[in-house]
């Protein structure tokens, strides 16, 4: 197959497979004299400037607007950014896009290994072309626009396997000089990931949240009447005013690559609550809602207090119901999930009650059918438990100790002092996300860990977490969630027969599916 194609590009290279084939046919064409904002001369003065250095990435997905696809390898160099990617209605041909070096317009990165991502942003001639190539036609399915209104459509997201050693002198030298390349914290690329990578379906639906005691979320679609939605499971089915309901809508984050949802984090936070924990540990540990951290920072404008407040006393009133049947410092462990800028971490207080004090207690553990008594140290302390790591959250915990504070006035009358010399904050050494959408499964991994395998000695700082569990633990659990939903969903009585929406795993039956693949 042979053609011309008409464009800005000096170069471009399309290379169409047929698989069942095995033939390879590779069109080059040339063109010269054609660029968008600068002449011959400057493009030949600017590629001369550039060092001749490239860089080969291996990727686990390419994104392009909204298209995901699993890529051959990106070369980046001198002469610009190449990679091989499959057309959008027929995933046996791909064509090889040769963006070049003048056509990127800027290029994000985080050079952390144990998440890193790229994003490229480019001109709008090479939106143009990439959407024509790829036979993106239709802007509600899947597209690619560099200056459209719709974020996710807006960039190229390179999701690496890792970066070579020489990876960030290699990109700086190359993208550098014309102030092209800007480094990411994880924070930061963890952000723009997941707004990169929403779902259209997630795009169309709003959410409405109710902060109270007795939280609910409501999803309608501005796209879908309600029958689209229904309503899988509510748990626990009594009392329902307590219960977590999961939709169908909801169900549809379980998928490979999808961004966790508040509901989700609920629902397994109150069943790990109730049919996880031992009694006794039970009675020793207070879970807040997910929504509890950002009811307590957000300020809604009303007040109905006519006396000056600080603002702890401030952010106090607006949860202090919450607590109203509950005496948190008769806890051992206080959960709170906590989603900031589109990140899921979670923070645990441990022994409030014994602020300002070291207490040791003998203490019962269960190991192999025998029981141990142990004298264990315990001491209070705020944990982050992040999976992103490297990211300074002292103004969360912070707000958690003025938070104590106000909470102990109100339960005793009397005030305590907790601060960081009376309830020290820590960041042990957990199991990392290696991707930018599973932090929600690390959260509920953690809590489950936490009492799976519990913390020993609280004397900070507090070590050998980091083995904690495998990767692979996280990337069954979206399969073990979806099992769990479904079984909850048979044992329902009276429930009528519901079409859950397919989805993708990464698992079947606990395995990874290349190599469930692999093996037949």
């Amino acid at each position: 197959m042979r053609g011309m194609y008409e464009g800005a590009w000096d170069t471009f290279v399309i290379v169409t497979i047929n698989t069942s084939a095995d033939i390879i046919d590779e069109i080059i064409l040339d063109f010269t004299n054609m660029f968008e904002d600068k002449n011959s001369s400057d493009i030949a003065e600017q590629y001369l400037n550039l060092p001749r250095t490239a860089l080969t990435l291996e990727c686990q997905m390419i994104i392009i607007g909204s298209y995901k696809c699993i890529p051959q390898k990106v070369m980046i160099s001198y002469s610009g950014v190449r990679f091989d990617v499959p057309l959008v209605e027929d995933d046996t041909s791909f064509v090889t896009l040769d963006v070049k070096y003048r056509h990127v317009i800027k290029l994000l990165i985080n050079f952390e290994q144990t998440m890193p991502v790229l994003f490229l942003y480019m001109s709008p001639s090479t939106g143009t072309k990439i959407r024509e190539l790829l036979g993106m036609q239709d802007p509600k399915g899947p597209y690619y626009d560099p200056i459209g209104k719709v974020e996710m459509h807006r960039h190229i997201t390179l999701l690496l396997d890792k970066l070579p050693k020489d990876s960030k002198a290699i990109l700086t030298s190359l993208f550098l000089q014309e102030s092209k390349i800007d480094e990411l914290t994880p924070q930061e690329a963890n952000n723009i990931f997941i707004r990169a990578t929403r779902t259209l379906w997630d795009h169309s639906l709003i959410t409405t949240r109710k902060l109270n005691q007795n939280l609910t979320t409501t999803i309608s679609a501005t796209d879908t009447t309600d029958d689209d939605i229904q309503i899988i499971i509510t748990y626990p089915s009594f009392p329902v005013e307590r219960g977590i309901t999961i939709t169908t809508a909801h169900y549809l984050c379980l998928a490979e690559d999808q961004y966790l949802n508040d509901t989700v984090i609920e629902f397994y936070l109150k069943y790990l609550t109730l049919e996880v924990l031992s009694e006794f540990d039970q009675r020793r540990t207070h879970v807040f809602s997910s929504f509890f951290y950002q009811r307590l920072i957000t300020h809604f404008g009303e007040t109905q207090n006519t006396i000056p407040m600080t603002l702890a006393a401030e952010r106090h009133a607006r949860v202090q119901r919450w607590t109203r049947d509950v005496n948190i410092f008769e806890k051992d462990f206080v959960i709170i999930p906590i989603n900031k800028d589109e990140h899921w971490f979670l923070a645990i207080i441990c022994f409030p009650g014994l602020v300002g004090k070291v207490s040791k207690r003998i203490t019962e553990i269960n190991k192999n059918d025998s029981l141990f008594k142990l004298d264990l140290i315990y001491s209070p302390c705020i944990l982050i438990f992040d999976s992103l790591g490297n990211t300074n959250y002292s103004s969360v915990i912070a707000t958690l100790r003025d938070y104590l504070s106000c909470e102990y006035v109100v339960k005793f009358g009397v005030e305590e002092t907790f601060s960081k010399d009376t309830i020290k904050g820590a960041y042990p050494k957990v199991p990392k996300q290696s991707n930018c959408t599973d932090c929600g499964l690390y959260l509920l991994q953690y809590v489950e860990s936490f009492f799976k395998d519990p913390i020993k000695d609280y004397t900070l700082p507090i070590k050998i977490l980091e083995t904690w569990f495998e990767e692979i633990v996280i990337t069954k659990k979206r399969e073990e969630l979806s099992n769990l939903i479904i079984k909850l969903m048979n044992n329902t009585k009276g429930n009528k027969p519901i079409n859950l929406p397919t989805i993708t795993l990464p698992t079947q039956n606990g395995k990874l599916k290349r190599d469930v693949k692999n093996q037949m």
